[in-house]
């Protein structure tokens, strides 16, 4: 008669393991693969639902999102900052996607009504009061 590697004193059942092991490793294996194909089958469904919304919103395809967002190196095009949650950034006449932004630069544009002359207005401003008020640094 054949003994288990797990434990020496009990019969052998399959893999060198005892019944009640066997059925443990079997378990969690067969739990891992199920839950390994639940993420993949969940990620194809959101890619799916974003891929729709961006064609029906924007025009343009996951794939030119993603795209964009690498050669952006997952920063935003206004604030450079790193970000993994970028808004896409586009024209609301035309329709034309402009790039990927952060959400603070995505509404600041947007509450500036996408109109360069109140962006220029607000430039001067804060150039105005950041000279007239010059502010020490510690360097």
């Amino acid at each position: 008669m054949r003994y288990a590697d797990c434990h020496p004193d009990t019969k052998h059942h399959a893999k060198g393991l005892c019944r009640s092991c066997y059925n443990t490793q079997h378990q969690t294996t067969a739990l891992n693969r199920r839950m390994n194909k639940d993420k993949v089958l969940k990620k194809q469904v959101l890619d799916k639902r974003k891929n729709n919304t961006y064609q029906r919103k924007y025009g343009v395809s996951l794939e030119f999102v993603e795209d964009l967002k690498a050669k952006q190196k997952n920063r935003c095009a206004i604030c450079k900052k790193v970000n993994h949650n970028l808004h896409v950034d586009h024209h609301h006449d035309s329709g034309t996607v402009r790039g990927l932004l952060c959400g603070t630069c995505n509404r600041g544009i947007g509450n500036l009504r996408e109109s360069v002359d109140i962006l220029l207005a607000a430039i001067k401003y804060l150039m105005f009061w950041s000279n007239k008020y010059k502010v020490k640094t510690n360097v």
